[in-house]
């Protein structure tokens, strides 16, 4: 599983990638994810 494909941990109804396209349509500003940290439990 990509993490643009996974669901938004707060909303999960929606996708990373549907929260990113989101917020740069409301900031008009092309967005990236740079980095981002893998938390595994148990």
């Amino acid at each position: 599983m990509t993490l643009l494909a996974q669901p938004y941990i707060r909303y999960p109804a929606i996708t990373v990638d549907e929260l990113i396209r989101l917020n740069m349509a409301t900031l008009g500003e092309a967005i990236q994810v740079r980095r981002f940290a893998r938390f595994s439990l148990g």
